[in-house]
């Protein structure tokens, strides 16, 4: 479950984590040219739901995907992103 939690020193401190310079320049590009939320459309083009699980775990408190701006939306007119998981 720590690994969860982030890198932590031996006194159990958060560790700061930092961010090479080349992700954070591409963030910003991608930032710049997006100018609002990811939104993400999910067809289910069936198999075990394994896929489904993982997509709405995201949407959970514990990873919490809409803090970064990605939404998955139910109608097809606002997405961004197309989502096909299963087999």
């Amino acid at each position: 479950m720590s690994t969860l939690l982030g890198p932590r020193d031996e006194n159990g401190i958060p560790v700061p984590m930092t961010v090479d310079e080349s992700i954070a320049s591409m963030k910003a590009s991608l930032l710049k040219k997006i100018k609002r939320s990811a939104y993400v459309y999910r067809v289910d083009c069936g198999g075990c739901n394994g896929c489904e699980i993982e997509i709405f775990a995201t949407l959970s408190p514990l990873f919490d995907a809409e803090r970064f701006g990605i939404k998955v939306v139910l109608r097809r007119a606002m997405p961004i992103f197309c989502c096909l998981p299963g087999q």
